[in-house]
């Protein structure tokens, strides 16, 4: 198991005011307090576009204006934010980045088909870590860092639980981390074999296809097991209750026993790629 890496992890270096560089970014600079708490998925996508526009002119619209100063990745990092939009918990679910980086990309005319390892709490659910070491790896390799949901740190003590980091490279066990403008490395075994509840890992370039598992851990290719929801709504009472660009659904007696003054009821249609529209026009959910 040869050491692997990001072909350029110095394009991952922010300069700030006072000329001090940091390694890659932190969700503090948010200038918004629910954006400092709830950010670290959002500054994850941030930093892995900010790499991967320098690599192509393909790619470049990922990061524009391109820049290596911290007021200019600030005005990034808020742009990603648009799209990478933490819930209420956060971006608690790697679903939930594969779905931001793929809006993401779409708005800036990259068509993004990110792909997805995760896995379940139950440890006898969980693919084998060789199977996540070989997805890591395939990531590094394609020059893609890796966005990782750590829930629950297990025994590796230089992470921080309920968050996500960056990966940039890979050597042996050991997983070199960008997290809020500091390098490190992790012993990535030890966190898989300690972990406590469900975690995942995200390429935005699409690598490791034939590793990718849904959230159950079974297999689910380049799709991620992705289906969607369009959930649609008449004009009776307003608009049911959305959280996330999500629709919350009653059952069909409820309609019929509390009728319409009571309260609006929506019909829901399953999809198979996600709907174009937006949720101010008809939700979607991530199911």
């Amino acid at each position: 198991m040869g050491a692997l890496s990001i072909t350029h992890p110095q394009w991952m270096d922010l300069t700030g005011p006072d000329g001090t560089v940091t390694h890659g970014a932190d969700q503090d600079w948010f200038p918004d307090f629910w954006q400092q708490r709830a950010g670290c998925g959002p500054t994850t996508a941030a930093l892995i576009f900010h790499y991967l526009a320098q690599q192509s002119p393909a790619l470049s619209p990922l990061r524009s204006p391109m820049g290596h100063d911290r007021a200019g990745f600030i005005e990034h990092m808020c742009r990603v934010w648009q799209y990478v939009t933490p819930r209420s918990h956060g971006l608690n679910r790697p679903e939930y980045m594969v779905e931001g980086m793929t809006d993401y990309g779409a708005a800036c005319g990259v068509p993004l088909t990110p792909t997805l390892f995760a896995f379940p709490s139950a440890r006898t659910k969980r693919p084998p870590y060789d199977q996540l070491r070989s997805f890591v790896a395939a990531s590094l390799a394609a020059d893609c860092p890796v966005a990782f949901l750590n829930l629950d740190n297990g025994k590796v003590k230089e992470l921080d639980r309920w968050h996500w980091v960056t990966i940039i490279g890979l050597d042996g066990d050991a997983a070199a981390i960008l997290d809020s403008g500091n390098a490190f490395s992790i012993d990535l075994a030890l966190w898989y074999a300690t972990t406590k509840t469900r975690g995942g890992f995200v390429s935005a370039l699409g690598a490791g296809k034939e590793f990718a598992t849904c959230r159950s851990g079974s297999p689910c290719g380049s799709s991620s097991g992705a289906s969607w929801t369009m959930c649609s709504w008449g004009p009776i009472s307003g608009r049911p209750s959305a959280t996330a660009g999500g629709c919350r659904k009653r059952p069909f007696f409820w309609w019929l026993s509390w009728g319409a003054r009571r309260g609006p009821s929506w019909a829901c249609t399953p999809f198979t790629t996600r709907p174009a529209t937006g949720i101010s026009s008809g939700a979607c959910r991530l199911s």
